[in-house]
């Protein structure tokens, strides 16, 4: 064998190994990679599932805090008509009792007399809503007129001063000069009170037309109440 043949043959075993070893490479990488990639197939799955249950519970989670706060609006809503309702009864159970003493009174208390009065605040500066409630105990409750006079007294720029209730009267309220009722009479309208004037008072007088009648008398305290 000559050299230059001796040469190509030990080119071409050493190309032999190379691609053996080249090949024993590509196998060892073949039985690492798909394993590899089967497992990370497995784990995007996980990764997805995962995801998929953290919607789902979000949007659980969103559906109980909605219905949370629907059932305790409607608890609050409930709570307020219950409240209302309470009320409604409580004032609807005054009216009875007022009435029951018109009815039947007591020994005590004969003729005409002035059941309540309030005075309230309003958002209106200087305004105020008033309210008289005269009532008549008796036993066949006739028809009752009498004249009627209601004065505001207080101050102004120190001085005592009484004015008519008539002359206060904010736009579109009226005062009757006289009551005229048989059971029970509301008056109520807007005061408009001057900037320099301080009430005290309200001086109510009642004089009833029939003979042998009281006349009613009273200094009423003036205590607003806010609205």
């Amino acid at each position: 064998m000559t050299p230059v043949q001796r040469l190509h043959r030990y080119r071409h075993l050493l190309l032999f190994m190379l691609v053996a070893c080249l090949l024993g490479g590509l196998s060892s990488a073949a039985i690492w990679y798909w394993p590899l990639q089967r497992e990370l197939q497995l784990n995007a799955q996980q990764l997805a599932h995962l995801q998929q249950e953290h919607q789902d519970v979000l949007r659980r989670m969103a559906t109980c805090t909605v219905e949370s706060d629907v059932l305790r609006s409607s608890k609050q809503a409930l709570r307020e008509a219950l409240d209302a309702q309470q009320m409604q009864l409580a004032e609807q159970e005054k009216s009875l009792d007022f009435f029951r003493q018109l009815m039947t009174p007591g020994t005590e208390r004969d003729g005409l007399e002035l059941s309540s009065y309030s005075l309230t605040s309003l958002p209106v500066s200087g305004q105020i809503l008033y309210r008289l409630t005269f009532v008549q105990y008796a036993k066949k409750h006739p028809q009752l007129k009498a004249r009627l006079s209601i004065r505001v007294q207080g101050l102004s720029q120190g001085q005592e001063t009484v004015y008519a209730l008539k002359d206060l009267l904010a736009g579109g309220s009226e005062l009757p000069e006289r009551l005229d009722f048989r059971y029970f009479q509301v008056l109520e309208g807007h005061l408009q009170i001057p900037q320099d004037f301080e009430p005290q008072a309200l001086l109510v007088e009642a004089v009833p037309i029939q003979k042998n009648a009281a006349p009613l008398v009273r200094t009423l305290n003036w205590q607003l109440q806010e609205q």
